[in-house]
């Protein structure tokens, strides 16, 4: 963005034009407005389809997973002609719980994630007003062609993602008035390519992270009926796993009390 871009405001001072967005801000708005917005509506919706088969497969997996533990070291109790009492098997049961805890969190965290996302809502005004705000405001402080004045600015442009991301649109203009005086410096038209390169990166990890990863084909009702199958599938299967290693688990407790 050029000097000649900024407007002049009633009192002589150079202010940033609202609703101007420079090349400068173009891939850091692409990233914070996806971060914030677009990829929490679209999570959403992937998890308003397909959530709850998603956590009943991950939670029969963490009990497969507990139940073939408990099963292993009761043969192994059977295999070294140990005893097997009531509370050891209570003991084997929390043990088997501990170490497949992991699993149990991944679909505790599903379950969060499926909550927080059924519960996404923002005002789509404010958030353009705020977009508006947040792009002024980053133009100002990524702009600003010194290094070591950017670099002291940049906890500005921090806030400035968070109020944004909150669509706290007091905070955002009280940044915007204090990055007014930025304008008035030697400016730079274009973030560095390693800055560049840096915000692109950022874009493509949060993309690539599931469930946004899947996102791209929630357009698809083919691509759609066939995860929903594919989800079934799984968890029927995983459901007979379970109840065969099950029943082989509770035919070992009684042979390991009842050898005799």
């Amino acid at each position: 963005m050029s000097h000649d871009e900024f407007r002049d405001a009633p009192d002589g001072t150079r202010r940033l034009p609202l609703g101007s967005y420079a090349p400068i801000v173009e891939s850091i708005l692409r990233f914070v407005r996806t971060q914030c917005f677009v990829a929490p509506e679209q999570i959403k919706r992937y998890y308003r389809l397909f959530g709850d088969l998603e956590y009943d497969l991950l939670a029969l997996r963490a009990e497969t997973a507990a139940m073939q533990l408990r099963l292993r070291e009761v043969r192994r109790r059977i295999g070294a002609d140990a005893s097997l009492s009531i509370e050891e098997e209570r003991q084997i049961c929390v043990s088997s719980h501990d170490l497949t805890e992991h699993l149990y969190r991944r679909a505790e965290n599903i379950q969060s994630a499926i909550t927080r996302a059924r519960s996404f809502r923002y005002d789509v005004e404010r958030e353009q007003q705020g977009c508006i705000l947040f792009a002024d405001i980053a133009a100002a402080v990524v702009g600003i062609a010194d290094a070591s004045m950017r670099g002291r600015e940049l906890p500005s442009l921090t806030a400035a993602i968070e109020a944004y991301g909150r669509l706290d649109i007091a905070t955002l203009i009280d940044l915007h008035d204090h990055v007014q005086p930025f304008v008035a410096l030697q400016r730079r038209e274009r973030l560095d390519d390693h800055e560049e390169i840096e915000w692109e990166q950022k874009l493509l990890a949060l993309r690539a992270r599931h469930p946004l990863s899947r996102v791209g084909w929630l357009e698809d009702p083919t691509r759609i009926s066939e995860r929903m199958q594919w989800l079934r599938r799984r968890i029927i299967a995983e459901q007979k796993q379970l109840e065969h290693v099950a029943m082989v688990y509770l035919a070992a407790v009684r042979a390991a009390r009842f050898r005799n």
